[in-house]
C-alpha cells in the first residue's frame, strides 16, 4: 500500500471529488447510471461493490481497505486522476498551514499586548525597518518600451470616489509628513515604473497606501509579487518579463509605496492571499508583519514616497 492508507477520512474524501470530475469527461468508464460502479468493480477485482460505496467515499466512511483499492487502481490505470488528487491534498495542506500560522500570529500579537510589550504591527515594522534609497520611480519614455508594448499598462486599483474615502488626516502623521519624498513628481495619467535595487536574487511583494488602509500593488500580470535578480530591476513586468508600466488616473496626492524583498516563500503565500483585493485589512497586514519578523532568512522593507499631481 501507499501513504494513502495513512490519510485522514477527510483527506480521503478528496478522492471522491476528483473521481466525480474525471467521470464527467472520461467516456470509457461511463456505463448508463452505473459509471462509478464500473471503476469500483475494476478496482475491487471481483469483490462485491456496495450500493453506497461511492457515496461513502465522499463522506469519508468507506472502509480504508476499499478506499485503498480504488486509489491503487487509479494510480496504475489513471495516474492523471491521482495527480489531481495529490494537487487537492497539497491545497488542503496549504490551507491548514495558513490557518495554523494565522492562529500562531494572533497568539503572538495577543501575548505581546498582555505582556506589556509593544505589539508588532505592519505600520510599526515599516517605520522601524523601512529603508529609503533602494527604490526609484521613473516616468516612461518612448525608448523604454517596445512599440507593441505601448498599450500595455497596469492601472492602479480602482478605488472609491473621493467623497467616500476616509479623510487623509486619518493616516498617522508619522507615516505621512516626515518621510522623504521622491524628487520625481508623477502627473496623473502618465505611465511610470519602479527601479528596485536588490543585493541578491530574491522575490518582492509590493503595497501602496494613500488612505489609512494598504492596497496590494500589481508587479506582474495579476500578481502582487515578482522575482528579482541581483542589481537593478524594473517593475512591474508582464509574463514575458517585459516592462508593463503603472498609471494613476485619479489620486493627485502623496502615495506611499513599500516593497518587501526576501527569498522566503512567505511572500508568495501572502501575495496569493491578497491578490485581487482592493484594500487589505489591518489585522491581515499585522499578521504578515509578525510572520516577516519571525523569518530566519534575510528580508528588507524598501520604501519610496511619491507625489502625484494634476
Amino acid at each position: 500500500m501507499t501513504d494513502f492508507e495513512n490519510l485522514t477520512p477527510a483527506e480521503r474524501t478528496l478522492l471522491h471529488q476528483v473521481i466525480k470530475r474525471f467521470l464527467r469527461t472520461d467516456k470509457r468508464l461511463i456505463r448508463g447510471n452505473r459509471h462509478w460502479q464500473t471503476l469500483f468493480e475494476a478496482a475491487y477485482n471481483g469483490r462485491v461493490v456496495g450500493q453506497d460505496d461511492f457515496k461513502n467515499l465522499g463522506k469519508g466512511t468507506l472502509s480504508k481497505e476499499k478506499a485503498c483499492l480504488v486509489y491503487e487502481w487509479l494510480l496504475e490505470h489513471r495516474p492523471k486522476v491521482i495527480g489531481d488528487f495529490n494537487a487537492e491534498l497539497m491545497k488542503l495542506a496549504d490551507e491548514k498551514d495558513d490557518q495554523e500560522r494565522r492562529a500562531s500570529r494572533l497568539h503572538s500579537l495577543t501575548n505581546n499586548r498582555s505582556n506589556g510589550l509593544p505589539p508588532i504591527t505592519w505600520d510599526g515594522l515599516v517605520l522601524d525597518k523601512g529603508i529609503f534609497g533602494s527604490v526609484d520611480i521613473r516616468l516612461v519614455q518612448p525608448q523604454d518600451m517596445e512599440p507593441e508594448q505601448l498599450e500595455e499598462v497596469f492601472p492602479l486599483p480602482l478605488r472609491m470616489p473621493d467623497l467616500l474615502r476616509p479623510a487623509e488626516s486619518a493616516v498617522p502623521s508619522k507615516l505621512v509628513d516626515h518621510d522623504p519624498l521622491s524628487k520625481t513628481v508623477v502627473p496623473l495619467k502618465e505611465e511610470f515604473y519602479f527601479e528596485i535595487n536588490s543585493p541578491e536574487p530574491c522575490h518582492v511583494i509590493g503595497f501602496q497606501r494613500i488612505t489609512p488602509q494598504w492596497e496590494p500593488l500589481i508587479l506582474n500580470t495579476n500578481n502582487t509579487f515578482m522575482s528579482l535578480s541581483q542589481g537593478s530591476n524594473l517593475a512591474p513586468v508582464d509574463d514575458q518579463g517585459s516592462l508593463a508600466p503603472l498609471i494613476e488616473r485619479e489620486q493627485a496626492r502623496r502615495h506611499k509605496f513599500v516593497f518587501v524583498v526576501s527569498a522566503d516563500e512567505l511572500l508568495f503565500r501572502f501575495g496569493r492571499q491578497v491578490s485581487g483585493k482592493w484594500q487589505i485589512d489591518d489585522m491581515l497586514m499585522d499578521e504578515f508583519a509578525v510572520a516577516l519578523n519571525e523569518l530566519q532568512s534575510t528580508w528588507q522593507i524598501l520604501r519610496i514616497d511619491v507625489m502625484f499631481k494634476e
